[in-house]
């Protein structure tokens, strides 16, 4: 949780606009560690862009930053969080990934590893890695690839099928996610 009391010293990355005191200060504690962190990621990238051996770097969030009970600080943003619309929905659990390849990684797979992934669900993130590779990938990596054909974002309110949002309720491919659930399930056990 992000601290919503004041302190000396604190650095103000958002301009108040009449927003909830609180909420002010959870929105740039909040952005103080934004910063923080894409400080760390451009160290970690430089260091390895250096490397003469290939690297490939995945980072992303896994989820949105929780902003005080009743998301209180969305609110005053003006975000709307609420699962009635799909925009809501994406506001919420949407959150960005990269994937970075240095030099000798864009060299050897060909791919310059530039463009846009798409709306898709963190469970499908290393099948976009081992594509932009020309990677076909074990059977299980082939099997979420089939399925990210079809569906490729999977939630317990929203499902992206053919490209397309829909609420679960309405998905043609209950059985399909069914077997997915199981097929993890095995992986996950090892039974």
């Amino acid at each position: 949780p992000y601290t919503t009391k004041e302190y000396d010293g604190k650095e103000y990355y958002y301009e108040n606009k009449g927003y909830d005191i609180e909420s002010y200060n959870m929105i740039n504690e909040y952005l103080s560690g934004i910063k923080k962190t894409n400080m760390a990621l451009h160290k970690l990238v430089d260091y390895f862009d250096k490397e003469d051996e290939p690297v490939i770097i995945i980072f992303f969030g896994d989820h949105n930053p929780s902003l005080g009970d009743n998301a209180f600080a969305y609110h005053d943003l003006g975000i709307n969080i609420s699962f009635e619309t799909i925009d809501g929905f994406l506001n919420y659990y949407e959150t960005p990934f990269v994937i970075h390849a240095n030099d000798e990684a864009k060299k050897i797979f060909n791919n310059s590893f530039v463009g846009d992934g798409g709306k898709i669900s963190p469970i499908f993130i290393m099948n976009l890695v081992f594509n932009n590779m020309n990677l076909k990938g074990n059977q299980y990596l082939q099997y979420m690839n089939d399925l990210r054909n079809k569906v490729d974002v999977i939630n317990k309110t929203y499902y992206k099928e053919d490209g397309n949002f829909i609420r679960v309720s309405e998905s043609k491919y209950e059985k399909l996610i069914e077997e997915y659930k199981m097929i993890n399930y095995y992986q996950l056990t090892n039974n």
